[in-house]
């Protein structure tokens, strides 16, 4: 029977995680015998800074240690949008199905019994470093492709701009005297030109979210949305009210701004027009802070639902069809997670987290919009 083919074209790299000196000693014995590259670590408390020094395929990690459990370090590997694709196995006595479900809850990959059989390890590791190459090869795809799409719209403005200027001479040189035929169809290559202009300045925002390095800072949502507030210049019939006190976030801000930007813009554009009210809520989760963006607009149907957070996808023609993918997209980079409520009349609500892990927080303070 033919071998599955090799995931690389090096050694898999295994890091094993585990408190007992001899058992690391047998998955480092198991994988230098299958020509595997092995490290080993005993203090779990180092297990992150170890991790991102080895960069391993495949993490082993024990379920029972001191000061930091393996249920923990995994919960934490798996938050970190650095390490959180990376596989990892738990290695475990305990056979209580309690304990199978925490450590499905705190994401991890695969299991094994201790004390560990070659074989066993051998396949399970060499399945996961298949999936591990998989995934990397998936991710540099995607990468080539948002550069793509970066060049093509930052090449196309330059030919763009140049309509919008030819446009413009044509306006002024007939001035008053163009036919309303001609003034009409000026008018509409003008908007066109306009809609193009802003669909390009998407995309490039979408090809470079999360990929230009930015530094943490102390953020005040609060005070961030009456900035966003005040730099909209929504409607005066628009109204944008804090549910709870927002707390003090230590991130990146430009990206949280962006998040939350998109999501006000989206409600005040769907709104009703004579009475559009917002409602933004804050709630401290576990690991993360959860945030609440309300509507008292159209709504969504159920069949929309599924296409809001896809590219280019919009209800209305004002929009580019962006805003919303570009903040699923964040949000997910950051370690959270979004979802919508929606009926069609009854207004939206989406709510998203933002992981502690990309982010610390601190005691929210009252905030008035």
């Amino acid at each position: 029977m033919p071998s599955a083919p090799q995931p690389f074209d090096r050694p898999i790299r295994v890091l094993a995680i585990d408190d007992d000196i001899s058992t690391l000693a047998i998955l480092e014995a198991i994988c230098k015998a299958e020509r595997m590259d092995i490290a080993t670590l005993a203090d779990s408390s180092e297990s992150l800074a170890k991790v991102e020094a080895v960069k391993p395929d495949v993490i082993l990690l024990d379920v029972v240690m001191p000061v930091v459990d393996g249920f923990q370090v995994c919960e934490s590997l798996k938050g970190n949008p650095k390490t959180q694709l990376i596989p990892v196995v738990l290695l475990t006595s305990l056979e209580s199905r309690g304990h199978r479900i925490r450590g499905l809850q705190a994401g991890c990959d695969d299991f094994m019994t201790k004390p560990v059989q070659r074989l066993e390890l051998t396949a399970r590791v060499k399945s996961l470093a298949r999936l591990r190459s998989l995934t990397l090869t998936l991710e540099s795809t995607v990468s080539g492709l948002e550069h793509f799409a970066h060049v093509a719209a930052h090449d196309l403005k330059a030919p763009l701009r140049g309509i919008a200027q030819l446009t413009s001479w044509i306006d002024e040189d007939l001035g008053a005297n163009a036919p309303p035929r001609v003034r009409d169809s000026l008018e509409l290559l003008k908007g066109r030109t306009e809609r193009m202009a802003k669909l390009i300045d998407a995309i490039l925002e979408y090809s470079r979210a999360g990929f230009v390095a930015q530094a943490t800072e102390s953020l005040d949502v609060g005070a961030l949305i009456r900035e966003i507030v005040e730099n909209q210049h929504l409607p005066p019939e628009c109204k944008v009210e804090l549910g709870t006190p927002m707390p003090t976030l230590r991130t990146q801000r430009i990206q949280f701004f962006q998040v939350l930007s998109n999501l006000i813009d989206n409600a005040a554009r769907h709104g009703k027009n004579e009475s559009t009210k917002i409602l933004i809520r804050h709630r401290a989760l576990e690991d993360s802070d959860e945030f609440e963006v309300a509507d008292n607009g159209l709504g969504i149907s159920e069949a929309d639902q599924k296409r809001v957070f896809d590219p280019f996808w919009s209800q209305s023609t004002s929009g580019t069809g962006i805003g919303l993918a570009l903040v699923k997209k964040l949000v997910e980079q950051h370690g959270g997670t979004i979802e919508l409520k929606s009926s069609p009349g009854q207004g939206t609500t989406f709510t998203f987290t933002w992981r502690r892990g990309s982010s610390e927080s601190f005691p929210p303070e009252p905030e008035q919009a």
